[in-house]
């Protein structure tokens, strides 16, 4: 089973109701099993463009996120990265993510930003294998969320 990478984007459409991903993030965080990979900027990236709210930290204390990457060790090829992709104007956490998917090739990114994450390559010829959260859920209705209980034990933001 690959290992799966959570970008911000993906976090943000679940708990924004509002977002047009947020059926398919649900369905994404209803058909896997946690824990979901990613990184620092990532969570700080979701917490801010959710207006600082706790749910997305609770995610990381229960371990359904799990922060798995160590800058010091690999800065050297995050600025590479940061330098190739500049156009795109790449972020720190979308670097963080395509440094870490280049550590194992059964990796895969779940994101909602097709944009940049097509163009972003990983063992410098590569395409990031990505799974794009859909605006609309692959099944119609949303499956109970049972075997991600964080989803429904958190109260939406009011």
């Amino acid at each position: 089973m690959p290992r799966i990478l959570a970008d911000a984007g993906l976090s943000v459409a679940l708990f924004n109701r509002n977002d047009p991903a947020h059926p398919g993030a649900r369905d994404v965080f209803t058909a896997h099993e946690p824990p979901f990979y990613t990184c620092e900027p990532v969570i700080v990236e979701a917490y801010f463009r959710l207006g600082q709210d706790r749910r997305v930290l609770e995610l990381v204390r229960e371990g359904d996120l799990v922060c798995d990457f160590c800058l010091q060790r690999t800065a050297a090829r995050v600025c590479e990265l940061l330098r190739k992709y500049a156009d795109q104007f790449m972020d720190l956490a979308d670097a963080r993510l395509v440094r870490m998917i280049g550590w194992e090739r059964h990796s895969v990114i779940y994101t909602v930003d097709r944009t940049d994450f097509s163009v972003y390559r990983r063992f410098r010829a590569d395409p990031v294998p990505c799974v794009f959260s859909p605006a609309e859920p692959a099944h119609g209705r949303h499956a109970p969320l049972a075997r991600y209980p964080n989803v429904r034990r958190l109260s939406p933001k009011t």
